[in-house]
């Protein structure tokens, strides 16, 4: 997910960065001209503590970046593709 993901940005015409070792605030960095965005790429998206989607928002908002957390699915199931949800904001 995470590569395609990268790609999908590369095409776009941004310059991305990924961190895959040890644990991560993001896994994904991309710029295009002045816009900037942090992604954190997860299997399940309850696995991702409430703190650290703060504070990766946090560190978006002080870097005048975009925050976005990626995930196929949650401990219920399958999330629906092509949807964006918005988690304790």
């Amino acid at each position: 997910m995470l590569r395609a993901l990268e790609r999908s940005l590369r095409e776009a015409g941004f310059q991305t960065a990924t961190l895959e070792e040890g644990r991560v605030l993001f896994n994904l960095a991309a710029v295009r001209g002045d816009r900037k965005i942090f992604v954190k790429v997860v299997e399940n998206v309850d696995s991702v503590r409430k703190s650290t989607l703060l504070e990766l928002a946090e560190t978006a908002r002080r870097l005048e970046a975009e925050a976005f957390l990626v995930a196929p699915r949650e401990a219920k199931g399958p999330l629906l593709d092509g949807t964006l949800y918005r988690r304790y904001g």
